[in-house]
């Protein structure tokens, strides 16, 4: 194999006018693929709830009557309000499942860019470019969060531009290092703990940057996005980071658990996507035999994300975060030549045997994919799901029976409107869809505190029995009657003091100065004693 680090100008003259036909087909049948695979997942309704809201007026919230961020994808969110706003409200274009269809369509669109750019901006050789799509169409987690309604899409698009700015980039232009700095905050800014698969190699650029006093002023410049929305958050919803964080990181779970649960999630992508982790391994190995300076911090970001899925327990959702590491490690696999035929015929070989058996693979999607799969499980035993198996039949482009619970709203667009001012509470199991359909009059919360700021500063219902991403909390006495009359009910002392202070904040007057006292005091801890207090009274309920 011989390595290849000439410019994209370079890279993109190799390639013959036949082959970038072959090329063209081979986005053309990535984009296929994605779409027979389409589908669109509970979680993203949360999303639209908030984003309906938005649009009407309410605010950038999940239910009316308070300020909690639900979404984890700013960036995303913004993209889908503002493409939702100018077909529905500008261009008055309205119907049942409107959101549905310009979720998929976005997304589709968005990762064929990214194929086109992977290949036409970065692949070295056609070779190179057939070994990419075959693992990326072969790949159940990147095919599968190509679409789903979630943040991934745009989050492969920003990385396949950060790498192709880090690696070709001259790095005597100043505006490299602003650019850089811009794509990591956009990073960030759909999704935050993507940072740190930028972070090391936008180090390193800084490192080896000749004017560091400049280089730190392009850098501030480049991350005003993130820091402005990180400003805004603290002031609009009272904290930094999205509910959901609260919720799925504040459990009480022994760090040990969680990282044995992640081990596990590990396991469930080898067994269910074998291709995926595997190349993310050979890549490893291959890359670094290769000893290239530039690649280290690319692969040291991709290793501190996959200790980080580690740490957290993974996820529910099979494959999911391991869908941006694999893009990374092929863009910088496909900036190699392979001169010897029979080398790269094998590794082709391998990808192909590896892609085409294992048990699911995205290629040989079905309309049925129920009774393509029958006998096997969509949740398995530690609680890690084949989402898209799960929701295909109900929420899947090509579903044959789609129609019988399709995804809108009656509420959706210029009718989402408020009418009560003393809401109905509802507690939903999966809250999206659910939120979605009840429309704005409805206060939802779910059992697991995605929607509810109060609960998620609770610690886990059972710290022996919980499923990871699902961390069930108890509704407090008398809550559900304050959240229904708008006056503080609840029965223990401790946890109804804490909740006047946070409920000013969530609720009070924007620039009320109380407010922002009590934004410093609950993100610096002084009311926590409150929740130690309650906490200690209630002990933890074992089911």
């Amino acid at each position: 194999m011989k390595s290849d680090h000439s410019s994209v100008r370079n890279l993109n003259s190799q390639i013959n006018f036949d082959n970038k036909l072959a090329l063209l087909f081979l986005i053309s049948l990535f984009a296929f693929i994605v779409i027979k695979n389409a589908w669109v997942g509970d979680d993203a309704f949360i999303t639209v709830r908030t984003i309906e809201n938005f649009l009407s007026g309410y605010g950038i919230t999940h239910n009316v009557a308070e300020r909690a961020q639900t979404f984890t994808h700013p960036l995303w969110m913004f993209l889908q309000a503002g493409v939702y706003f100018l077909v529905n409200r500008v261009f008055g274009v309205y119907f049942w499942a409107e959101f549905y269809y310009l979720n998929v369509l976005i997304s589709v669109i968005i990762s064929s860019v990214t194929i086109y750019l992977f290949i036409f901006r970065n692949s070295a050789s056609f070779k190179s470019s057939l070994l990419g799509i075959s693992i990326l169409v072969l790949s159940k987690a990147f095919v599968d969060y190509s679409t789903s309604g979630l943040e991934n899409p745009l989050s492969h698009l920003l990385l396949v531009i950060f790498f192709l700015i880090f690696i070709d980039g001259d790095r005597d232009k100043p505006r490299r290092i602003f650019l850089l700095s811009l794509v990591t905050a956009l990073g960030g800014l759909n999704r935050i703990d993507t940072l740190l698969l930028y972070l090391p190699a936008l180090g390193y650029a800084f490192w080896f940057t000749a004017d560091k006093k400049k280089a730190i002023y392009h850098i501030v410049l480049g991350f005003l996005p993130l820091i402005i929305w990180e400003l805004f958050s603290l002031f609009y919803y009272g904290f930094l980071f999205p509910n959901t964080a609260y919720s799925k990181l504040n459990t009480g779970i022994p760090s040990g658990r969680l990282a044995r649960q992640g081990i596990y999630y590990f396991l469930n992508s080898l067994s269910l996507d074998p291709v995926t982790l595997l190349t993310i391994v050979f890549s490893f190995v291959l890359l670094a035999a290769k000893n290239i300076k530039r690649h280290v911090p690319v692969l040291t970001g991709v290793l501190l994300y996959l200790l980080y899925i580690v740490k957290i327990g993974g996820d529910f959702m099979s494959g999911r975060f391991f869908a941006a590491p694999l893009l990374i490690t092929v863009i910088l696999l496909t900036r190699y030549k392979f001169a010897d035929l029979k080398v790269y015929l094998a590794v082709l070989a391998v990808v192909l045997i590896v892609g085409l058996t294992s048990p699911r693979p995205p290629i040989m999607v079905s309309a049925h994919p129920i009774e393509m799969f029958e006998g096997k499980p969509k949740i398995d035993e530690k609680g890690v799901s084949d989402e898209r198996l799960f929701y295909f039949n109900t929420t899947g482009l090509l579903a044959d029976n789609r129609s019988k619970v399709f995804p809108g709203s009656k509420y959706a667009g210029r009718q989402w409107i408020s009418i009560n001012e003393t809401p109905t509470v509802e507690i939903a199991g999966a809250l999206g869809d659910h939120g979605y359909v009840t429309g704005p009059d409805v206060h939802v919360i779910d059992l697991f505190a995605l929607a509810d700021p109060l609960m998620s500063r609770l610690p886990t219902l059972d710290l022996e029995v919980w499923r990871i991403g699902h961390f069930r909390r108890d509704i407090p006495e008398g809550y559900l009657e304050t959240l229904e009359t708008g006056e503080n009910q609840i029965e223990n002392p401790n946890l109804a003091q804490y909740y006047d202070k946070l409920s000013l904040v969530i609720r009070g007057e924007l620039f009320n100065w109380d407010r922002l006292v009590e934004i410093w005091n609950l993100n610096t801890g002084k009311y926590d004693y409150l929740l130690d207090a309650y906490i200690a009274e209630r002990g933890t309920v074992q089911y």
